[in-house]
């Protein structure tokens, strides 16, 4: 896996190419526009995104544990699989993204958009999601076991099957 700072990624963005596979850890990419770029399989572990651009990326597949996007913009982003365990998500949004066995156990989704985004089988015991706005998410088969919930838009979430143990509405 090939480490990159962020002035080589400025680079392989304006080349078009793919960052699939690359090292991105504790790389500061604020504010950076990825829309639409492979970066699936990447290893962005206490990356800083804050504020990034990741409209329509294939992040499928990787490590963002402890990774701060908050103010990120992450729509219709293919977020499948992906780690995100104790990652900074505030007032980030997620509408329309396909989220599905996302981990994000113990992450900070506060303020965060996720409308219509598909939820399902994810982790997301511990889960700071208080004041999010959740409308037509579906969680179902989800462990939101301990989750915060609190001032959270929850109308026409789908629930079916999943783990509220100790959840705050």
């Amino acid at each position: 896996m090939q480490k990159l700072n962020r002035a080589e990624v400025e680079i392989v963005l304006a080349s078009g190419s793919s960052l699939a596979g690359t090292d991105l850890s504790e790389t500061n990419l604020s504010g950076i526009d990825f829309s639409a770029v492979d970066m699936s399989s990447c290893d962005m572990r206490y990356a800083d995104l804050t504020g990034a651009v990741l409209d329509s990326v294939n992040l499928s597949h990787s490590n963002m544990g402890g990774a701060d996007l908050s103010f990120a913009s992450l729509k219709r982003a293919n977020l499948k699989n992906v780690d995100l365990r104790w990652a900074i998500l505030k007032n980030s949004d997620f509408t329309d993204s396909d989220m599905r066995s996302i981990g994000l156990l113990e992450a900070n989704i506060s303020g965060a958009l996720l409308v219509r985004a598909d939820v399902s089988d994810g982790d997301l015991r511990r889960t700071n999601l208080s004041g999010a706005s959740l409308v037509g998410v579906n969680l179902s088969g989800s462990n939101l076991a301990m989750a915060n919930l609190t001032g959270a838009d929850t109308q026409g979430v789908s629930f079916d099957n999943c783990n509220i143990y100790g959840t705050k509405f």
